[in-house]
This record gives C-alpha cells, structure tokens and sequence, in this order.
C-alpha cells in the first residue's frame, strides 16, 4: 500500500470507505465545527496516490498529492475535479484535525515553488 504516513494529530475519521453521503457529511463538520475546524482531508486509493484537501479554520485553503514518493502541489479545482472522477468503490477517506502550525509544515511540504524570489545579488550573507 502507501509506505508514507502523514502527521496525524486528531483523527476524527480514519480510512473510511468514500461515499458521496460521508464526504457531505465530514464537509459539514468542517464548515460547521465550533471552534472552526484546521486539519486536512486525505484520500486515498486514487492510482498509488494520496490526495490532501487542507483546511485553515473552516474554509478551504490548498490542495496537495503524494505521487511516487514525491509531493505534488495543485489546485483545490484539481482536487475536485479528480475525486469526481474517481470510482468510489476503491476510494478511502480520513479526516484529521490538527494545529495551524502543524498545518503549515504540510503546505511547506508539498510546495513546489518558493512563495517569495529574489535575485541572489539582493541577499546578504554576512
């Protein structure tokens, strides 16, 4: 299966079998949570991947894959768009709360460009 085992803080849902009617109804205790909900949604059983849909309280805020034992960056859009057309029947599904700083250490992950670039000529070393 997956050697790559990613950061598990609070597991509020653990390797579910997909359904449309569980997806609904993790969404709705993110969006509803009290206090609002930062974790990430993981999906796996799309190809050998792992899909990731991060949250910062309540709202949706990156996406990002594991593909062949490499972190990949992409849209929320593409996220959508490839759960859409998965087949259900092999999909699995976990939700995990965790901290906004834990959090950020999985974006920093599955970054694939710096946010911020500079020319070399502007640093200072010393």
């Amino acid at each position: 299966m997956f050697s790559y085992q990613f950061p598990r803080q609070k597991v509020l849902c653990d390797e579910k079998p997909f359904s449309r009617e569980l997806l609904r109804s993790l969404l709705e205790m993110v969006y509803t949570g009290s206090p609002p909900f930062t974790g990430y949604l993981k999906v796996a059983g799309i190809g050998s991947d792992l899909h990731f849909l991060f949250f910062l309280k309540g709202s949706p805020y990156a996406a990002g894959r594991y593909q062949k034992n490499k972190p990949v960056g992409y849209s929320i859009q593409d996220f959508g768009r490839i759960l859409a057309s998965a087949d259900d029947k092999a999909i699995s599904i976990t939700l995990c709360q965790t901290d906004p700083i834990l959090l950020k250490c999985m974006l920093l992950f599955l970054q694939t460009e710096p946010d911020i670039k500079a020319p070399t000529s502007l640093l200072d070393i010393e």
